[in-house]
């Protein structure tokens, strides 16, 4: 069921956001109306493309996230386009997935880009997200110091 795999946008961003980071949507489907609540709410403006396709033009699709400096996502199409095209991505994955992914590392087998964030418990998103942060952080502070 994939109410149990999806995160709210609200979510996402209440444990992401930072001045320097810009967010980019790349969901498919009418997202309008999220993404509007969620920019009125935060002063967040995040990114879209209404003119692209997101569903079925896999070639704009891939120059948007070849684009991006980082890929945040649950389980989907774009996790395993950013996975090919070597983009460093964090997968979110639900305390129930596909076996894929394995079964407890934090690495793909399939993706040498793609980091794993597993939940620890059904439906509780909020420690994947905190470790999210922190990994982003931790991350972003190696960066700085080369």
């Amino acid at each position: 069921m994939s109410s149990f795999r999806n995160v709210s946008l609200e979510k996402l961003i209440i444990n992401l956001k930072k001045p320097n980071l810009k967010f980019v949507n790349l969901q498919y489907g009418d997202v309008t109306k999220e993404i509007e609540a969620v920019n009125n709410k935060f002063g967040i403006n995040i990114i879209t493309f209404p003119d692209l396709n997101y569903k079925n033009d896999i070639d704009d699709l891939a120059s948007l996230v070849s684009a991006c400096d980082l890929i945040i996502s649950i389980d989907n199409f774009t996790v395993h386009l950013a996975g090919s095209l070597g983009k460093e991505t964090k997968l979110l994955l639900p305390y129930t997935m596909d076996s894929r992914w394995g079964l407890d590392d934090n690495f793909s087998y399939i993706y040498d880009s793609v980091k794993i964030f597993r939940q620890t418990e059904l439906k509780n998103w909020d420690k994947i997200l905190n470790t999210l942060k922190n990994d982003i952080i931790k991350n972003k502070l190696k960066l700085n110091k080369n």
